[in-house]
């Protein structure tokens, strides 16, 4: 019987998740190092994506400093709708990081969320 290894880069989930803004309180990590953290763990990077939650480009700032603000990319802190307790990273434009609560739930594709660390 033939064994089957399927490495997480070959793997593309298709499956989508609802996820909102989540609670940081007042001792949040920097956006940037969110963002740093996410790349490390997902092993690539990007320096322009589409935001998940309005679908606008967003830039790294570091790669392009010109960037206006409301279109740089961010590691925004999201939690499961249904399942609170989960904290996870992802990219996301400044501009919807900014909504915290205010934020409409979005779906995005299960294998682009990072748990984030415990604090």
């Amino acid at each position: 019987m033939a064994k089957f290894i399927l490495k997480r880069k070959q793997f593309k989930s298709s499956t989508l998740i609802t996820v909102r803004n989540a609670i940081t309180g007042n001792s949040t990590v920097p956006d940037d190092t969110c963002l740093d953290y996410y790349f490390k763990i997902k092993d690539y990077h990007l320096s322009v994506m589409f935001c998940p939650s309005c679908h606008k480009l967003m830039f790294r700032k570091r790669v392009f400093p010109n960037t206006r603000d409301n279109n740089i990319m961010v590691g925004g802190h999201v939690e499961l709708v249904f399942f609170p307790q989960f904290k996870y990273i992802i990219p996301i434009c400044k501009e919807c990081n900014d909504k915290k609560q205010n934020l409409r739930p979005f779906k995005v594709e299960l294998d682009r969320l990072c748990r984030a660390p415990r604090e």
